[in-house]
């Protein structure tokens, strides 16, 4: 029985919906169709030498690619790769009028908790995280892609 895009969701949300909240990307949708999470799903969906039909917009069919026995690597590697998408957004303060919001106070922490999970990656699955942001990785299979390479 394969895993659904909610399912997934679900998982990934009580994961680092925390961090996907503050950094202004959705950290609470999970019913399928939370576009903050169609990225990183579908990195670990490719990482994993599955296919998206539409990287911005993985299914359940994209899902069905994967085999029920790489389930939790998929989940490791999504949560890798939505952790690395919120740290992005941690590293600017905004204001708007009399409110200011200080993120980048926080991007430091995400930035450990993003090599730390990159670390945890190699340790459990063998994929190499290369850099302190994840920006080149070695697939399960050995093929080491680096920005869109996948």
């Amino acid at each position: 029985m394969a895993i659904t895009r909610a399912q997934t969701e679900t998982i990934l949300i009580s994961r680092v919906g925390g961090w996907l909240t503050l950094s202004t990307l959705d950290g609470t949708t999970v019913d399928g169709t939370n576009a903050a999470l169609n990225d990183a799903i579908g990195f670990a969906i490719r990482l994993l030498g599955g296919t998206t039909a539409n990287p911005a917009l993985v299914t359940d069919a994209d899902l069905l690619t994967i085999d029920d026995d790489d389930v939790d690597q998929l989940l490791d590697i999504a949560e890798y790769r939505a952790l690395y998408s919120a740290q992005g957004a941690l590293f600017i303060d905004a204001k708007a009028g009399p409110v200011e919001a200080k993120r980048a106070a926080h991007g430091a922490r995400l930035a450990a908790l993003v090599a730390a999970k990159g670390a945890q990656l190699g340790i459990l699955y063998g994929i190499g995280i290369v850099g302190a942001l994840g920006v080149s990785m070695r697939r399960v299979d050995g093929y080491t892609c680096s920005g869109g390479d996948w």
